[in-house]
């Protein structure tokens, strides 16, 4: 999959924000989430995954192995990020977002994919390669 550079969603820029300016402590989880949906990426984190079929968020550790450090305002992926081999149908992929949580949770991050991508079964494990994924505040 090759994807576009992204952006944080609402939740964690507000996240960010008030952390930076003195109003609440955030802690960022420990665990990250890599999930796909069928919806264009939006600031509103709103997401649609593929239901059933073998899906599931591609679970990393939040750590600099996962992600480089920052530089000039972007954050890029250092990791490949692996998904399990589909079962069948997942539908036509617009987007790849990182969560908090494995199921719900909070979208921190979204990038759209230069090209939406179809994912089934016989085009083997969906992956996100390293340096694919790239974010910038703002």
């Amino acid at each position: 999959m090759t994807e576009r550079a992204g952006f944080f969603t609402d939740f964690l820029s507000e996240r960010l924000l008030d952390h930076a300016f003195g109003r609440v402590q955030y802690k960022p989880p420990r665990l990250l989430y890599i999930g796909l949906s069928r919806l264009l990426a939006n600031r509103e984190g709103n997401v649609l995954e593929p239901v059933g079929n073998g899906y599931q968020r591609s679970v990393i550790i939040n750590d600099r192995m996962a992600f480089a450090m920052s530089a000039r305002g972007r954050k890029v992926s250092a990791e490949q990020f692996l998904f399990p081999q589909p079962e069948g149908l997942w539908g036509l992929i617009w987007t790849v977002f990182v969560a908090d949580a494995r199921e719900g949770g909070n979208v921190l991050t979204m990038t759209e994919l230069k090209d939406a991508e179809w994912i089934h079964s016989f085009r083997g494990r969906p992956k996100v390669d390293a340096g694919d994924m790239l974010f910038s505040y703002g």
